[in-house]
């Protein structure tokens, strides 16, 4: 039984290690050393002794089961790798066959159908051919060679076998199992279209599945590139949040960034504009102060940039980053504005609203000379511009000497910077109050605080306490004034709010929106307050003290008469107890905010004084971009200490106040009176008629004295403007006895005329009108059509509402010199304009003096003729006659109006006709009246016109010079000044000019309008007009220097705007040049806006009015360069003559002095050496070279080409390496005179063209008189 045991725990064991041997053979192990756990053991003899035979037949049966298992899964598995194998086998045997043919046919974009007819007709054959081709090769051997086979053609051989195997004869290539596989492919194809082969649905399906398929991959990368763009507006939030800790940004700052990235559009290439064009149209900027969350300013900027290229947007998102900058530097310059504007009324103790602009610039100047050499390079000098004016700016070796002596100046203990003010008010300064502990009172550094709190009552002005005891009763009439505002004295005439007192010629022109001061002859009717009874007291209501007026006038808003010496102010004149109570309430910086918050206005240039605004701007250039907070709080420390005002400066300063507020009233009084006689604003009253009221004045007893003021004024023609007028009145005033002569006259003279209703509502429409022609010069872009249809709209309402809807006729014909046919005269008429219905028959036309008209007959009396009927007159010119030859003339009635200029010289003619409507062809008086009010408003706003465009042409020399000089400037763009229609106290700007850094100059058809609200960031251009001065700051991470042109008050009209990039600085040689170009153009818009005309220098300014402007800046520029030749000493003319060998610079600068006066030595040999060319360098030459003109008739041998190609490789900076004085003068000198001379061949090229010729066109039914 035991034995029986082992043997089957052996069998069992054994075919165990059976099974598992197999399972190592399978696996390719070695069998003859199986595991331990595997081999067979015998068992005891106890166990086997004992066993039965149905044991034993059990466990071989049950052996034998386990064998047969074993076996079944050996083979199995034998079988399964196997297939494996035959798989493997099949699936590389398929891979050069079926994926191979189908590869043709998937790396192709062709349409299904094509890849049909492909697999099915061509490839086959063509494979084949190929394949034959290639073993042709390799049995040539020419696989392996490198030169040409000359006996073997591939082309031939492929093209022969597919004409031998044409598969409509034969099916040679279905034998080769590429092709099978291929048709397989085929087949596959042919299932996805239809059956046959034309359905055009199975093509369009095609098209559709292939756009479907285009249009999903351009989603996936729109969503890639939108995610991108959200992404970066994400990351750029943050520059925008408003504050520290913010979380929200200004809609106002977002909007603005926006639309100023159309002018960056602007600058692109012009096939990229399009795709840069934003989807939506912009909003209007926000004024109300809204703010954004990211989520509102990322899809806000979405909104209208989603469809920009991704090389577009990256472009915006900079652009925005630059903005986002300069937003976070404007609420930081608002901060420093405060504190500034804290220091000005800190130091205003008199409280006029004005400080003295000579201390102000001397302060500057001690400060500058205090500090160290590592401060002096974060300031700006305050001796050069643009501090100080061009010329106030000293030269270098003035600068040198000055220096020298100034530091025994500056400690002197008398205010010696009263010197620099006017001769009037140089008085010996009175002992100066105890002033320095007004900044120590414990506020902090840079902060002015409540000082007017801590100083005593008696520390004002002891004189000016009897004027306050009477400033409470005045000022509790009318409520306190606020700061800037307008004035609310009781007894005090309107003053304009924007600056300035209007001065006599600025009355002659229009006011448009407030932005400017009103103008004259009716065109300021409907702005101007009217007179009152307050501003004219009656005789029986008693008489005011004198003294109680002026403390009166001192009260009010008073501006600087731009006719007397007092200074221009722009702030509310405050003085008396209730001002001064006030202060008391608050600190200088709360007033301070209060003003600034308000905004600025537009305030005019005045030499000896500065306003709040002009001072803080002043102080900013002074401190230059982001100063650091110590050294502001340093400069407004010094500034308290060092300003100090005496007893005596206060006094004058409130007595120049206080004459130009009654200055001011008078004028406003007498323009009044002026507007209520001239009910229908002809702009002029009759002399006679004024003389003939005061015959009564007084009872006759003060004509001698009427004589005599007549005298004063210089009125010696009948007709008196309102200039005249004034002067006139106010000279009357001064010459009669009694200290109120000035009220007695001006009420005899308004209670002497009444008016109608109707005819005070006639009045006022008509001076509407007339104010529309003069705002549509000043807001239509240096353009006359608006003028025109202005013009003619007037008198069209006109006729219909007060002239019994007549139908009339009106032209305007301007005097031009007689080119055509001298003699018929010296001079022409030409019409420029007329009405609709004569446009095409009248426009163009000349009149000449010989023929028989009555233009030039009020050209020559200069007064209107009126010629009521035309049909029996038999003196009037009509332009279409000839149509009425054998007919009844045409009758109607014709008036001729001269159109005068502000020196009254007749320039031109306007006239108005009723041909049309004979039945009521006559013009009655107050029509006649209206007419020549139409004429002088045209006239005024025909020279606005012109003096913009002459402005124009003399920017454009300029710039021309500035980028020929300076050509690391980039961009220079020209705006100028317009009034703001739709807001009165807003001006706009218009961008006429862009030069680019090449110098191609671009002039605008229709200027695009730039305002405040809408360009956030180029608020330095605004900024320089409201304060007249020169700004100077970054923008869009470009330098920027905004230059101001002024007119004769003082007032911006022309703002150039050079940028330089995002260099910091021009080169010193640039710098230099740039600002004496500029200083040279403000001289020749001086010259212009003058009205002097001077003595013409060269012979081309003696042609006509156009050559004059066209070389006026060059003819500056060379008187410039003469004084300067002729100021140089002779030890500098030897230091030019003692090179021996000379660079070839200063040899050829001298041979092109010397080509101008011998152009036929030009080329000589001799001009080659330097000893024969310092020879020609003698005192002659000098004076040769100061009257020399280079437009004479006689200098037209000169050729240009020869001089330029000289000075080609003499760049300016090189000529200034040397330090030769005479060689840069002459340089630039004989740059002027080649400019001048090309000037005058493009004068003679165009003066050959053909006179202006009448358009033709259908006759009118009517005839027209001249």
């Amino acid at each position: 039984m035991a034995d029986s045991r082992v043997s089957t725990v052996s069998t069992v064991h054994s075919a165990s290690g059976d099974s598992n041997q197999s399972k190592m053979d399978s696996t390719g192990s070695n069998p003859a050393q199986p595991p331990d756990i595997y081999r067979s053991y015998t068992l005891p003899d106890c166990y086997s002794s004992g066993m039965r035979p149905s044991v034993r037949k059990w466990i071989r049966l049950h052996e034998k089961n386990v064998h047969d298992k074993l076996r079944e899964i050996r083979q199995a598995r034998k079988d399964h790798h196997a297939a494996l194998r035959a798989e493997a086998t099949r699936i590389a045997r398929k891979i050069p066959l079926d994926l191979l043919a189908k590869e043709w046919l998937q790396t192709t974009d062709a349409t299904v159908d094509t890849r049909a007819y492909l697999a099915d007709e061509i490839l086959p054959i063509l494979i084949m051919g190929v394949e034959k081709l290639l073993m042709e090769v390799d049995k040539r051997g020419l696989s392996e060679r490198a030169e040409v086979e000359s006996n073997f053609n591939p082309l031939n051989f492929l093209a022969q076998y597919l004409m031998r195997n044409n598969p409509k004869y034969n099916n040679y290539s279905e034998a080769s199992p590429y092709i099978y596989h291929l048709r397989k492919a085929a087949e596959e194809l042919k299932q996805q279209v239809f059956s046959y082969e034309d359905n055009k649905i199975a093509r369009m399906k095609t098209v559709a599945k292939l756009r479907r398929e285009e249009r999903k991959r351009e989603m996936e990368k729109q969503k890639v590139e939108n995610e991108r763009k959200l992404g970066l507006l994400e990351s750029q939030f943050p520059d925008w949040v408003d504050g520290v800790g913010g979380v929200t940004a200004s809609q106002t700052g977002v909007q603005s960034g926006l639309l100023s990235f159309v002018d960056i559009v602007a600058s692109l290439p012009e096939e990229m504009r399009p795709a840069a064009e934003y989807e939506e149209e912009l909003e209007p900027t926000d004024s109300s102060g809204l703010m954004m969350s990211k989520p509102k300013f990322c899809s806000y900027v979405l909104r209208y940039t989603r469809k920009f290229p991704s090389d577009i947007f990256d472009l915006f998102v900079e652009h925005m980053r630059r903005c986002a900058v300069a937003c976070r530097d404007k609420a930081q310059k608002s901060s420093r504005m405060q504190l500034l504007g804290g220091l000005f009324y800190f130091c205003d103790k008199s409280n006029v609203g004005q400080l003295d602009r000579h201390r102000v610039i001397h302060i500057f100047e001690k400060f500058w000379d205090d500090v160290g050499e590592n401060v002096k390079s974060k300031l700006r000098n305050p001796r050069r511009w643009p501090i100080v004016e061009f010329n106030e700016a000293m030269e270098e070796e003035q600068l040198n000497e000055m220096l020298e002596d100034e530091s025994a100046e500056y400690d002197d203990d008398e205010d010696d910077d009263i010197a620099l003010t006017e001769a009037d008010d140089e008085e010996e300064p009175a002992e100066q109050p105890e002033g320095p502990a007004e900044g120590e009172d414990g506020t902090p550094t840079g902060t002015p605080g409540a000082e007017a709190e801590a100083q005593p009552d008696d520390a004002e002005t002891k004189p000016d306490e009897p004027e306050e005891e009477n400033e409470p009763d005045a000022r509790s009439e009318t409520g306190p004034k606020s700061e800037g505002g307008a004035d609310g004295s009781e007894q005090g005439a309107s003053v304009p709010a924007g600056g300035e007192t209007p001065g006599a010629e600025d009355e002659e022109r229009s006011s448009a929106g407030g932005a400017q001061p009103t103008s004259e002859g009716g065109q300021d009717g409907d702005t101007d307050r009217p007179v009152t009874s307050d501003d004219i007291p009656r005789s029986s209501e008693g008489k005011r003290e004198e003294g109680a007026e002026e403390d009166q006038d001192t009260a009010e808003v008073a501006q600087e008469d731009p006719d007397q010496d007092a200074p221009r102010t722009a702030e509310t004149t405050i003085s008396g107890v209730s001002s001064r109570a006030k202060s008391s309430r608050e600190t200088p910086l709360d007033k301070a905010r209060e003003v600034l918050a308000k905004g600025s206005f537009f305030s005019v240039f005045d030499e000896n004084s500065l306003n709040v605004f002009q001072f803080v701007q002043l102080v900013e250039t002074f401190l230059a971009d982001k100063p650091k907070a110590k050294l502001t709080d340093k400069f407004i420390s010094f500034m308290k200490q060092e300003y100090v005002e005496t007893e005596d400066d206060k006094l004058s300063r409130l007595a120049r106040m206080r004459q130009g507020a009654m200055q001011a009233k008078r004028r406003n009084i007498c323009n009044e009176v002026f507007d209520k006689w001239d009910n229908d604003g002809s702009g002029f009253l009759d002399l006679e008629e004024v003389l003939l009221v005061f015959l009564k004045f007084r009872e006759g007893s003060e004509q001698e004295t009427i004589e005599i003021a007549l005298e004063i004024a210089g009125i010696t023609d009948n007709r008196m403007n309102k200039k005249e007028f004034r002067d006139f009145i106010i000279t009357l005033g001064d010459q009669l006895p009694g200290g109120d002569s000035f009220d007695d006259v001006v009420w005899y003279l308004q209670d002497s005329i009444e008016r109608t209703y109707g005819e005070r509502i006639r009045g006022k429409a008509r001076k509407k009108w007339l104010n529309q022609i003069v705002i549509a010069a000043e807001t239509g872009g240096a353009s006359m059509e608006p003028v025109y249809r202005a013009l003619f709209h007037s008198l069209y309402r006109d006729a219909e509402v007060h002239g019994n809807a007549k139908k009339m006729s009106a032209h305007i014909s301007l005097l031009e010199m007689n080119d055509v046919e001298p003699a018929r005269g010296e001079t022409l008429l030409r019409c420029i304009a007329a009405t609709p219905d004569d446009a095409s028959l009248m426009i163009g036309t000349t009149l000449f003096k010989d023929m028989k008209n009555i233009s030039f007959a009020a050209i020559d009396t200069g007064k209107p003729v009126h010629i009521p009927r035309v049909a029996v007159h038999g003196g009037v010119h009509f332009y279409n006659a000839e149509r009425f030859r054998g007919e009844e003339p045409a009758d109607g009635s014709f008036i001729s109006i001269p159109l005068k200029d502000d020196k009254k010289r007749v320039f031109g003619t306007m006239g108005v006709d009723t041909i049309r409507d004979p039945q009521r062809a006559i013009f009655v008086t107050h029509e006649i009246s209206y007419y020549q009010g139409v004429a002088k408003s045209f006239s005024t706003a025909f020279h606005h016109v012109d003096l913009r465009r002459k402005t124009l042409r003399l920017a454009e020399s300029a710039v021309n010079w500035i980028h020929r000089r300076g050509p690391h400037v980039h961009e220079i763009t020209v705006y100028m000044v317009e009034p703001c229609v739709k807001d009165t106290d807003e001006f706009v700007l218009r961008k006429m000019m862009v030069t680019d850094q090449t110098g191609s100059t671009t002039l605008f058809e229709n200027p695009v309008i730039v305002s405040r609200r809408d360009n956030l960031f180029r608020e330095y251009l605004f900024k320089c007009v409201d304060n007249s001065e020169t700004v100077t700051t970054s923008a869009y991470g470009e330098r920027h220097t905004a230059f101001p042109l002024r007119d004769d008050h003082g007032r911006a009209t022309t703002v150039i705007d050079i940028n330089i990039g995002e260099q910091r600085a021009l080169p010193k040689h640039e710098n230099r040049e740039v600002q004496r170009m500029l200083r040279l153009l403000q001289t020749a818009h001086d010259e212009l806006t003058s009205g002097v005309a001077k003595k013409a220098v060269l012979e081309v300014e003696k042609k006509n009015e156009r050559s004059r402007i066209d070389v006026m800046f060059d003819r500056i520029m060379l008187q410039d360069l003469r004084v300067n030749v002729t100021k140089l000493d002779s030890r500098a003319w030897a230091e030019l003559k003692s090179y021996k060998d000379p660079p070839k610079v200063i040899h050829d600068i001298i041979r092109s002095v010397q080509c101008l006066f011998r152009p036929s030595r030009a080329d000589s040999v001799e001009m080659l050496t330097w000893n024969a060319c310092k020879q020609g360098v003698t005192s002659d030459l000098i004076k040769r070279i100061g009257t020399f003109d280079p437009t004479a008739s006689i200098n037209v041998e000169v050729d240009p080409s020869k001089v330029d190609l000289l000075l080609a490789e003499v760049p300016h900076g090189e000529v200034l390496r040397y330090g030769s004085q005479p060689a840069e003068h002459l340089y630039n000198w004989v740059f002027v005179c080649i400019s001048l001379i090309e000037h005058m061949g493009k004068m003679k090229l165009a003066q050959h063209a053909a006179p202006v010729a009448r358009p033709t066109g259908e006759e009118q039914p009517t005839p027209n008189p001249e």
